[in-house]
């Protein structure tokens, strides 16, 4: 009953009811479909603002690496940091 329904909604408006069930997104390849977002400072660069540190400040700052040490496993550290520390990531935790 709904399907000839919608047959007979879908002759009056001049297409066949197939035409008019589109799937996916139309809009897939236009260019204001693929903004990319807007960029968010990551953690540890939050941290180094809040601290008020130059890159050049990154290793003695004993806060920084309190910082590091808690957190490596769960956010972005520079590589470069963690090897000048002596610290290595363990990408096995729970």
């Amino acid at each position: 009953m709904v399907l000839v329904w919608r047959l007979a909604i879908g002759r009056l408006a001049g297409r066949r009811w197939l035409t008019t069930m589109r799937r996916g997104n139309p809009n897939w390849c236009k260019p204001q479909a693929m903004r990319s977002r807007p960029a968010v400072p990551s953690s540890f660069e939050e941290v180094v603002e809040e601290l008020g540190l130059s890159p050049e400040e990154y290793e003695t700052s004993p806060a920084l690496k309190a910082w590091v040490r808690k957190n490596k496993n769960q956010k972005y550290v520079p590589p470069e940091l963690l090897e000048r520390w002596g610290l290595r990531v363990d990408t096995n935790f729970s």
